[in-house]
């Protein structure tokens, strides 16, 4: 499963859970036994807020996980919040706990390969839903919904991918995009236009804008995954 799968496999999966980049925030996790960690997303914004997902495997049984963080959770801070929540949505199990406006998901199933496999993510509830700077620039034909936005950075690289959806044709997408970022000083390497999808890669001074418009349900998707490199 490559990053982008994992991202947004997750994403779904958490109803798009939203945390901030603590100095420690999963690092600081404790974890069961033979259980090892990978960052999925150190450093990302979804709708404009910050957060972190790590993928989980370990060598224990689903149950001994849920077990491990049932003890960990038992005792909440406050008395009226329990000191975890359960829930099962279809193969996945999982298991959060809310402390100081913070809330930690643990998220698992069975592996294939035996013991289990999962994600965990932090929340915090304060926070507030927006969007980046590069999402509010970025052209959209009147009456688009933007479906997401997502920011994620590696070093001196950012990315930022976004979905827009509209009743417009594909064509009437394609062309408008055509147009707009000639206009913004993009320049167009590459197009390919089919009757399903239209795809459109341009490049601008250390950026580059791979745009993909398709159908879904009788509307029309719009992705955009724009990548800017600091020098």
């Amino acid at each position: 499963m490559t990053y982008r799968q994992k991202l947004i496999s997750t994403l779904i999966l958490l109803g798009s859970a939203i945390s901030p980049v603590w100095a420690e925030g999963l690092a600081s996790l404790a974890l069961p036994p033979g259980t090892r960690t990978a960052w999925v997303a150190e450093n990302i914004e979804q709708n404009g807020v910050p957060m972190q997902i790590q993928q989980l495997t370990s060598v224990a049984t689903v149950n001994e996980v849920l077990d491990f963080y049932r003890a960990q959770w038992k005792d909440s801070a406050d008395p009226s919040v329990p000191g975890f929540v359960e829930n099962k949505v279809g193969e996945w199990q999982t298991i959060s706990q809310l402390e100081n406006n913070l809330q930690t998901v643990i998220q698992v199933k069975n592996s294939r390969s035996g013991g289990t496999e999962g994600f965990a993510s932090q929340i915090d509830i304060r926070s507030t839903p927006g969007s980046n700077r590069t999402t509010r620039k970025f052209p959209r034909k009147s009456g688009s919904q933007l479906i997401s936005s997502t920011e994620s950075k590696d070093g001196a690289k950012t990315a930022t991918t976004i979905v827009l959806m509209n009743t417009f044709s594909i064509k009437s997408n394609a062309d408008f995009y055509h147009s707009k970022m000639r206009a913004k000083g993009w320049s167009l390497a590459h197009a390919k236009n089919q009757s399903s999808v239209s795809i459109m890669l341009f490049n601008r001074s250390g950026k580059s804008c791979e745009i993909a418009i398709s159908k879904n349900r009788g509307r029309t998707v719009i992705l955009a995954n724009i990548l800017a490199t600091k020098t």
